[in-house]
């Protein structure tokens, strides 16, 4: 008998990757160090442009990062008077067909936490979200031989994302490189507020 072994799941190190370099995008961009944690004593700080930051946020609801909904979420980060506002990028939407990727999600979100003083941090809702498919794009749901689904005991096929998948993972991988490109280029090309 084989044994494979398993590394971590793609989806969890795409997830810390977007929170430290998403986390790094201020409304006034300028040459900042990028946020980290340090250890001092057994406890933990969060630090950001160099000092202790902490996270006074609110998370935008998983299926309502749509342009439509951000007036909404703009009003209620000001009135929890919030610093920090955790946002959900769908690879369905981002990735609608496969190669082709739509910034105008994650863009609108950027450029509105810019408006409203706020830290932003992006999760990336990939092959996993709470377990299940829900967010991959339909490319990806449609093809089963390529990208194949966990299997219970009895045979029968559940919605939820092989994670020994190779397709599975290079295909979460270009669309996530894809955002971290498109989020490195905009944050080199934006101009700091006055």
């Amino acid at each position: 008998m084989r044994v494979r072994s398993l590394s971590i799941p793609p989806s969890f190190l795409s997830l810390a990757a977007a929170v430290l370099l998403a986390f790094a995008m201020r409304p006034q961009l300028r040459a900042v160090e990028a946020p980290r944690l340090v250890q001092k004593d057994g406890r933990y700080t969060l630090l950001v442009e160099g000092k202790p930051y902490l996270i006074l946020g609110g998370q935008i609801h998983n299926s309502s990062a749509w342009p439509a909904e951000l007036p909404q979420v703009w009003k209620s980060m000001a009135d929890l008077h919030a610093n920090t506002v955790e946002a959900p990028i769908y690879w369905e939407q981002f990735e609608s067909q496969q190669g082709h990727f739509d910034y105008t999600n994650v863009d609108q979100i950027v450029e509105g936490a810019r408006a409203h003083n706020l830290h932003v941090v992006l999760l990336w809702f990939g092959t996993w979200k709470n377990g299940n498919n829900h967010y991959v794009p339909a490319w990806v749901k449609a093809d089963t031989t390529r990208f194949p689904r966990v299997i219970r005991p009895d045979g029968e096929p559940i919605d939820v994302m092989s994670p020994i998948s190779r397709n599975t993972l290079e295909a979460d991988k270009a669309a996530f490189v894809a955002l971290m490109r498109h989020l490195s280029k905009s944050m080199a090309t934006s101009t700091p507020s006055s």
